[in-house]
């Protein structure tokens, strides 16, 4: 029986190769599992209900800027992290993160003052339907253009919670009207 050493365990050249497969995969990424996924759902501006972002696209990172850090259960998703901020007028926000989406920000110069994210210049974005404002977009100093209205893939938008709502929510708050016969009008 001829054995080979892998890095963490033999193989044995009887060992079915699906059962290596499964053990290999069985091994989940940090990333993968902060975020249990329940089902698909969507983030939309609260005030006109454009899409925003997918839910799957909502990532934890934490800001050392942070008064306050807590996780709900939010979009479809566990574990979301909910982060307290606060502004320098002294407003408060309560943010999620999400890698992609529609927010736009304008055309301007990108802030590097202020960052609650170190590293990161941001400018504010909005709903790309209805011009609300629903939060701020974050892009590595490197790769933060002026003519820049979306985030890269290295770079990601803060969304304040009370501007966004699920997809999911937002549908069970629709009423559909009841049809009655003409006999009883």
């Amino acid at each position: 029986m001829k054995r080979k050493f892998y890095g963490f365990m033999f193989y044995n050249e009887k060992l079915p190769l699906v059962f290596l497969i499964l053990i290999i995969f069985s091994f989940r990424s940090v990333y993968s599992s902060d975020l249990q996924h329940k089902h698909s759902d969507f983030i939309l501006c609260r005030l006109c209900g454009h899409n925003i972002a997918p839910a799957t696209h909502v990532i934890n990172i934490q800001s050392p800027a942070a008064e306050k850090i807590y996780n709900r259960s939010l979009f479809g998703l566990d574990n979301v992290e909910v982060q307290r901020i606060r502004n320098p007028l002294g407003i408060e926000f309560n943010i999620v993160l999400s890698t992609g989406g529609t927010c736009v920000g304008r055309r301007e110069r990108w802030k590097s003052h202020n960052s609650w994210f170190p590293g990161y210049l941001w400018k504010p974005c909005f709903c790309s339907n209805c011009s609300q404002h629903i939060g701020w977009i974050f892009e590595p100093i490197q790769s933060a253009h002026e003519e820049r209205a979306y985030a890269s893939t290295k770079g990601f938008y803060a969304l304040i919670l009370d501007n966004i709502i699920s997809e999911d929510y937002s549908d069970s708050l629709l009423a559909t009207p009841k049809i009655s016969s003409r006999d009883e009008l």
